[in-house]
C-alpha cells in the first residue's frame, strides 16, 4: 500500500508515514504518538499544528530518546476561514520559504562558512510537501522542529502586559536584522535588484482586491476610533489623527506605495512579527515562527509593527532608546553581512528615514488587526490599549501630525529621486559602519522630535542629514 505524499486526515498520519516522510533525518524512527494539548493556545488560527512525539535512534550509534516534531497542515474545522488562508497563499507562501527561501540561504552561508551566531534561528523543516494547485484542491504538510522541546518559550504575556522590556526587544531585533540581511545579501550575489517577478509572485502582495481584509481593516478603523473618542479629554488625543484613520481604507495604493523605491533596501521581510510569532531560550537567543506572511518590502517595515505593537511604549518614544534600537539594527546588520563576506550594507541614516517612511504602512497593519491585538477580551488588557494609544500617537507626531497617503507618496516620490542625486550626496559618507553620531564623524538625523533634533545639531562643523515634518522640509544643512 504506498504512501500518501500529504495526509489528507490525522489518520494518514501514522508510525508507517513518519518514517517514510522522515528517512532522510539523522535518525531512526521506532514509535510515534500524538500528545495532548493544543500547540498554539488557540492563537494560531492560519494552520493547524499538533504536536507529535517520536521515539528515535540516532545513526550516530546513540541510546533510544525521544523528541517532539510540529505537524502543521492547513486550517482545518472553519471552511471559510480555510478558503481564505488556501485563496491569499499563506501555506502556500511558507511551504516556498522551506523549500526554496531557506535552503539557497543556508547554502550561501555555508559557502562562505558564515557561523551560527549570524544565522537567524528557525524551526528546522524535516520534511515538506504540497498538492493541488487551485484553493479547492490544495493540500500542504510541514514537519517541523518543535521550538519548545529545543528549549524555546514564549513571551508569556503575549499582547498582555506592558509589552516587551528592552532586554528581551534587543534580541528581537537582533534576529531581524540577521533575517533581514542574508535576504539582502543573497539578493545582491545573484543579481537581483528586487525579489520580484514571477520567479518570487508567491510573496505576499495587498495590490490585488482581497474583500475580507478590507472589511478587517474597516472594522478595525471602526473599534480604534470608538476607542480613542473614548478617552478623557486629558489624553490629549489631536483630532486628526482620528480623521486620518479614513485614509487607511485605500489599503491597496499604501501598500503599493512601500514597494522599495529607488536605490532603498528591500529585502523579504516577516510582515507579521509580533509575540507570538517569535520565542525566547534562556541563552538570550530568539527564533522566528510562522512565515506565511511574508512579503518583499523595507527591512523596517519589520521593525516599526513589532515595536508599536509588541513592545514597551518607552522604547519607541524615548529618542535616546529609539536611537539605541537603530544602532543594534544597524550593527547587527553589518556585522552579519562581514561574516557572509557580503559587500551589501545599510547605513544608519537609511535605516532612520526608512524607520520614519514605514510608520504609516505599520500603523495601517495593527490597525487591520486591532480587533484581535488591542480589543480582544481575550487576549489584551487595558495596558495593552494603553501601548496602543502611545504607538498611534507617537507615529502621528513623527509623520509630521498626517497619517495621509500624500505623506506616503511624498517618501515614495522621494526615495525615487534620491537614485538620481545619490552620487551627489556620496562625497558626504564615509564607509566606516560606526561613524553615524560619532562626536568626529556626520550625523544622520530624520523626522526626530524637534527637541532631540535641536540637541543633536549642537555639533558644530558636522554635516547633518536632515529630513524634517512635513518631509518637504528635507534638506542638506550644516550643524551651526
Amino acid at each position: 500500500m504506498s504512501l500518501p505524499k500529504v495526509p489528507q486526515s490525522r489518520a494518514e498520519i501514522n508510525l508507517a508515514w513518519m518514517q517514510e516522510a522522515l528517512k532522510q533525518a539523522p535518525f531512526q524512527i521506532l514509535d510515534m504518538a500524538w500528545a495532548n494539548g493544543s500547540v498554539g493556545d488557540g492563537i494560531g488560527v492560519m494552520s493547524s499544528l499538533e504536536r507529535v512525539t517520536l521515539t528515535i535512534l540516532p545513526d550516530d550509534g546513540g541510546e533510544a530518546k525521544k523528541i517532539s516534531v510540529i505537524v502543521k497542515t492547513p486550517p482545518s474545522g472553519n471552511p471559510d476561514l480555510r478558503k481564505f488562508v488556501l485563496s491569499e497563499g499563506f501555506c502556500q507562501r511558507e511551504y516556498k520559504m522551506y523549500t526554496k527561501m531557506f535552503p539557497a540561504w543556508a547554502k550561501y552561508q555555508d559557502e562562505r562558512n558564515t557561523p551560527e551566531k549570524f544565522r537567524f534561528r528557525h524551526p528546522h523543516c524535516y520534511y515538506a510537501a504540497e498538492e493541488g494547485v487551485s484553493p479547492t484542491e490544495y493540500k500542504m504538510v510541514l514537519v517541523l522542529e518543535d521550538m519548545v522541546a529545543s528549549g524555546y518559550s514564549g513571551w508569556g504575556q503575549g499582547y498582555r502586559g506592558k509589552g516587551l522590556r528592552w532586554t528581551q526587544a534587543k534580541q528581537v531585533v537582533k534576529e531581524m536584522a540577521l533575517f533581514h540581511a542574508v535576504g539582502m545579501a543573497y539578493k545582491e550575489e545573484i543579481g537581483l535588484k528586487h525579489y520580484s517577478g514571477p520567479e518570487y509572485d508567491w510573496l505576499y502582495t495587498h495590490f490585488k482586491d482581497q474583500s475580507l481584509l478590507d472589511t478587517y481593516l474597516r472594522s478595525g478603523i471602526d473599534s480604534t476610533t470608538q476607542f480613542l473618542t473614548s478617552l478623557p479629554p486629558s489624553k490629549s488625543i489631536p483630532p486628526q489623527l482620528i480623521s486620518d484613520l479614513s485614509s487607511f481604507t485605500d489599503i491597496h495604493r499604501l501598500e503599493e506605495l512601500s514597494f522599495p523605491r529607488g536605490s532603498r533596501a528591500g529585502t523579504i521581510t516577516h510582515c507579521d512579527m509580533h509575540t507570538h510569532n517569535v520565542l525566547f531560550s534562556a541563552q538570550n537567543s530568539v527564533a522566528l515562527l510562522d512565515f506565511q506572511g511574508c512579503s518583499y518590502s523595507s527591512p523596517m517595515t519589520d521593525l516599526t509593527f513589532f515595536l508599536l505593537l509588541c513592545c514597551d511604549s518607552a522604547i519607541f518614544t524615548s529618542p535616546s532608546r529609539l536611537h539605541e534600537v537603530w544602532t543594534v539594527y544597524g550593527d547587527t546588520f553589518a556585522a552579519a553581512a562581514r561574516a557572509m563576506d557580503s559587500s551589501v550594507k545599510y547605513p544608519l541614516h537609511e535605516i532612520v528615514e526608512d524607520y520614519h517612511a514605514s510608520l504609516v504602512n505599520s500603523v495601517m497593519h495593527i490597525v487591520l488587526g486591532s480587533k484581535q491585538w488591542c480589543f480582544s477580551e481575550k487576549l489584551t488588557s487595558p495596558e495593552t490599549q494603553d501601548r496602543y494609544e502611545a504607538a498611534l500617537i507617537d507615529s502621528f507626531t513623527r509623520c509630521g501630525g498626517t497619517f495621509s497617503l500624500a505623506l506616503v507618496e511624498q517618501w515614495a516620490d522621494y526615495f525615487e529621486r534620491e537614485e538620481s542625486e545619490e552620487e551627489q550626496v556620496s562625497d558626504f559618507f564615509s564607509d566606516d559602519d560606526n561613524y553615524y553620531y560619532d562626536t568626529d564623524k556626520m550625523i544622520a538625523l530624520s523626522s526626530s522630535p524637534p527637541r532631540e533634533r535641536k540637541r543633536m545639531m549642537t555639533a558644530t562643523d558636522k554635516m547633518v542629514v536632515l529630513s524634517g515634518s512635513p518631509l518637504q522640509e528635507k534638506r542638506w544643512v550644516r550643524a551651526a
